[in-house]
């Protein structure tokens, strides 16, 4: 059985998500320093900036989240796509001709970094730069199912 994790306070967060810029005061770096050093650097960026998908054979795969992949959280959480379960649902962009896709029917959980992913949704525009982040005709190459 697995201890459960810890979680911070949510300037934390927020501070690490912009930890490469640099602007972080006083005593929240020093606050972001020791999660850096009890966790590890990538760990840390990790947490606060990619969406954890497990799926129902226990694996687990971490993808970035960006503009995108937030766009397909978001039609899904507001079920603006009406996505059935036997569908795909595309997690992160590689470049203009390459995404990862999950196959959702074998998707048990998505952890998605909520300050990260409320960051990406809040402004209008970001929601209409998705080319198709959903297929059920998709034979994702590189996909878990």
């Amino acid at each position: 059985m697995k201890a459960m994790p810890q979680y911070y306070r949510p300037e934390i967060y927020r501070a690490l998500d912009g930890w490469d810029v640099g602007e972080v005061p006083g005593k929240l770096r020093n606050e972001c320093q020791i999660v850096i050093a009890e966790m590890g650097e990538e760990e840390a960026m990790r947490m606060v900036s990619f969406v954890r998908v497990t799926y129902d054979n226990g694996e687990h795969e971490w993808n970035f989240l960006d503009r995108g992949s937030a766009t397909t959280l978001f039609g899904m959480e507001a079920a603006t796509f009406d996505v059935p379960q036997c569908n795909f649902a595309e997690i992160e962009e590689e470049g203009y001709y390459r995404a990862r896709y999950a196959n959702l029917d074998r998707v048990a959980v998505m952890e998605v970094p909520s300050d990260r992913y409320h960051k990406l949704t809040r402004t209008p525009r970001s929601l209409n730069q998705r080319r198709m982040p959903l297929s059920s005709h998709f034979q994702a190459r590189g996909s878990k199912g």
